[in-house]
This record gives structure tokens, C-alpha cells and sequence, in this order.
């Protein structure tokens, strides 16, 4: 004889808790810091965001401190930062995407080279260089299209 057993359905829930290191929480710290910096002085802020830098090395992909070196007057010194961004995008893009096709990674890259062209244009919208502006926004442009044509099937569901 075979007798049916109902059982209640369960919910099991669970949480994750991600200790940070040390790099992390001063990493964090001093972002905080250069928030609370840049209503006083965006030189302190840009000097923050600089020592937070430090400790990402290759991996820092903030377009947060060539806004406030702009913003610091520092033009010079912010599109040297865009530089700095673009040459590391690919390593960024690989190094935390390993795990992902060639054609996803391609796609992220896109991705974010959009984004520090697109912070690229306003630094330069922002000091009045028309020029550069009108390059990096040609660039974003770029970036953009070729996001969209590589968009991974489960981007666009």
C-alpha cells in the first residue's frame, strides 16, 4: 500500500554576508571622504580619490577623479586620467570577466570605454573644449554602436 504524504511547502531563505578587507574599507573610506571633500575643496577631493586609486593599482575604473581634476582645474591632468582609463579597459574587462565568452567580454569592454568617453565629453564640455569634446563624443558614439551590436542574447530579453 502506498499512502500519500503531504508535506507544507518550505521557504528556505538565506543571506550572504561579504567580509571586506582592510583595501577595501580604506579603499571605501576615502571615497567617502572625497564626497564630503569636494563641497570644501576639490583639490583635497582629487587628492583622496588619488590615494583611493592607489590602492585599486591597474583595476581603478572610476571616471570620478578626472571629473573632479576638471572640476579642480586641472584639465591637463583629467584627460591624462581618460587616458590612463581607456589604456587599462581591456585588462579591467578581463581580469574581472575571465569567466565570460570572448563575445560577452567584448561587449562589456564597449560598455565601459562608453562610459569614460561619455565622462570624457562632459570634463571637456565643462572646460570649453569643443574640440574634444566633439572627438570624445564621436568615440562614445562608437562605443555605443558597437555595445549594441554585440549585446548578448539575455541583455535584450
Amino acid at each position: 500500500m502506498i499512502e500519500e504524504i503531504k508535506i507544507a511547502p518550505v521557504r528556505l531563505t538565506a543571506s550572504i554576508q561579504f567580509e571586506k578587507s582592510e583595501e577595501a574599507r580604506r579603499y571605501a573610506e576615502l571615497n567617502r571622504q572625497a564626497t564630503q571633500a569636494k563641497s570644501r575643496s576639490y583639490a583635497e577631493a582629487v587628492a583622496l580619490l588619488q590615494k583611493a586609486k592607489a590602492i585599486k593599482g591597474d583595476l581603478y575604473d572610476d571616471v570620478r577623479l578626472a571629473k573632479l581634476m576638471q572640476q579642480a582645474g586641472q584639465f591637463d591632468e583629467a584627460i591624462r586620467e581618460i587616458k590612463w582609463l581607456v589604456s587599462r579597459a581591456a585588462y579591467q574587462i578581463d581580469k574581472n570577466s575571465a569567466h565570460l565568452s570572448k563575445q560577452e567580454r567584448a561587449y562589456f569592454l564597449a560598455v565601459h570605454l562608453e562610459k569614460i568617453y561619455e565622462a570624457a565629453a562632459l570634463i571637456c564640455r565643462r572646460a570649453g573644449d569643443g574640440k574634444k569634446q566633439q572627438t570624445f563624443e564621436q568615440m562614445r558614439a562608437a562605443t555605443a554602436d558597437r555595445a549594441g551590436r554585440l549585446e548578448p542574447a539575455w541583455k535584450s530579453s
